[in-house]
């Protein structure tokens, strides 16, 4: 079974950093690339403080990619990116969660922004 490329939209919080620790190893996923706040954007994987009590797995060394980029899109498409977990909060993930979704990845999020629209299922 072919992997799916993912991203992981966070980088340096504990639901982001979680969400990377769970695609580590993951056979339907592979971590391709990860999208943060200009705070974490530029900087490695590597240089990020892990805050979780478990040890760090072993991941790709990404650069983190810049959430308000105009082009993010684009370069996760263009990264053969299919699917997003979504782990920024509601106020950014809006306008960027509905921008995957219409370029056609699939999103999955951690965020309320589209909770309650018809359509969008709950995952639990």
């Amino acid at each position: 079974m072919q992997r799916h490329n993912a991203v992981v939209l966070g980088a340096s919080g504990l639901v982001a950093q979680r969400m990377q620790q769970r695609l580590a190893n993951h056979p339907w996923f592979q971590l391709k690339a990860v999208v943060g706040s200009q705070r974490t954007a530029g900087r490695t994987l590597d240089s990020i403080d892990w805050k979780l009590p478990e040890k760090k797995p072993v991941l790709p060394n990404l650069t983190v990619l810049d959430a308000e980029d105009e082009n993010i899109v684009e370069q996760l498409k263009d990264a053969g990116i299919s699917v997003a977990f979504s782990c920024i909060p509601a106020s950014i993930a809006d306008p960027l969660e509905l921008a995957l979704a219409s370029s056609g990845i699939a999103v999955f999020s951690n965020a309320s922004a589209f909770r309650r629209c018809d359509g969008i299922p709950l995952v639990i």
